[in-house]
């Protein structure tokens, strides 16, 4: 069983406590120590009752120098100069700067000196040139390349979600918005409750602009569709639209909802009755044709859809039932396979969870563009075991 990553947070403001709450989630993560000038019940206080946030759900206590969590103890510092930080005795492997004064490399690098392997920066680099700021464009050699990388600016990075879909649905002018916010364990959404704060926040912006926004949450415990990965994704929805071929049930299911939900929304169907019409559309081979529409409007051509160059079969190897695939694990697969910067990479799954499985059937398929990029996606997948059988 892989350990979990050690960390240690240094700045206990909004986004270091924020990013606690987010990293105890994650069972991967193992928050190992906090440095903070403040005094450790007020941030226990600040902790538990935010005034964005709302309430923390967690019990919250403090103990001698370390605050806990739900019974975690969590070791606490007042430790104004980083290199003297226990980093080394700790093993940290993580240090999440976010006092928003350590932001240069030679300042961030006391931390290394501390004893810590890395350290990420919640707020710009005033040094890009030996700092990496981690953005989807940043391919992984230059990630790892410096132990020392930021993750841009914390306020943007906190906004962003939102901010992002909604930006881009009034730039369009989009009069009516139906947003799907799927939500379950390894999702990027772990509870229901979450995911219902997040829908309040969508609805409470769509008030501001006077749009009409209606959010629908989700089960999100699982892929939905076969293929992961730009080709791979197109496929389904290929398959799902012509109505000479056979997609993805779940995916096509969750479609015809959501079509129907924004018919009945716009007034194009009565209330009850979008779904049947979503169906209807789909059938009669109307849906696929308009689909074929934009693609040349884009300049683009179905005919140019390729598969990547190398794949590998992943069989069972043991009867049973799938119990568990883990979105996250399965996420970092595809992206060490190449994905999206390789179109074509990705994986294809052949069956989900609540599905009985036999020994030696075949379970998934792993795309890559180069060789070595499908060899470390392979021993990714062995490593981390994201379909449970059980």
């Amino acid at each position: 069983m892989t350990k979990p990553i050690r960390i240690a947070i240094n700045g206990f403001g909004r986004i270091g406590r924020q990013f606690l709450k987010a990293a105890l989630e994650n069972k991967s993560l193992d928050i190992a120590a906090i440095n903070d000038l403040g005094d450790i019940k007020n941030l226990a206080y600040l902790l538990e009752f935010d005034s964005v946030y709302g309430r923390y759900d967690k019990e919250i206590a403090t103990g001698n120098n370390e605050l806990i969590v739900d019974g975690k103890k969590i070791k606490y510092f007042k430790e104004p100069n980083p290199e003297k930080l226990p980093w080394k005795e700790l093993n940290i492997d993580v240090v999440v700067e976010s006092t928003g004064f350590f932001t240069s490399y030679e300042k961030a690098k006391a931390h290394l000196d501390a004893g810590a392997k890395r350290v990420v920066l919640s707020a710009p680099a005033k040094d890009e040139n030996e700092t990496v700021t981690a953005t989807p464009n940043v391919n992984i050699a230059a990630m790892e390349k410096s132990k020392i990388t930021s993750n841009a600016s914390c306020t943007t990075n906190a906004i962003t979600p939102i901010a992002s879909i909604m930006s881009k649905k009034l730039a369009a002018d989009s009069k009516y918005i139906l947003i799907d916010i799927p939500y379950g364990k390894n999702a990027k959404i772990s509870s229901r409750e979450k995911a219902l704060r997040i829908k309040r926040r969508f609805e409470r912006l769509g008030r501001y602009f006077k749009r009409k926004v209606k959010c629908f949450i989700t089960d999100g415990s699982q892929p939905v569709g076969n293929g992961i990965g730009p080709a791979l994704e197109l496929i389904d929805i290929i398959k799902i639209l012509d109505p000479k071929q056979e997609g993805p049930l779940d995916l096509e299911k969750k479609s015809l909802f959501l079509a129907g939900s924004l018919f009945e929304m716009t007034g194009k169907a009565k209330n009850g009755c979008g779904e049947k019409m979503a169906e209807e559309i789909l059938r009669s081979g109307k849906a696929f044709e308009k689909f074929k529409e934009i693609i040349k409007a884009q300049n683009g051509n179905l005919n140019r859809l390729k598969m990547a160059k190398f794949s590998h079969d992943i069989h069972s190897i043991k009867s049973g039932e799938i119990t568990e695939i883990n979105n996250y694990k399965i996420n970092s697969l595809v992206r060490v396979s190449g994905c999206p910067v390789d179109k074509s990479a990705g994986i294809y799954l052949y069956s989900h969870v609540g599905d009985k499985i036999k020994k030696g059937q075949k379970i998934i398929t792993i795309y890559a563009e180069s060789m070595s990029r499908l060899n470390e996606a392979k021993r990714f997948y062995e490593k981390e075991k994201p379909i449970v059988i059980k």
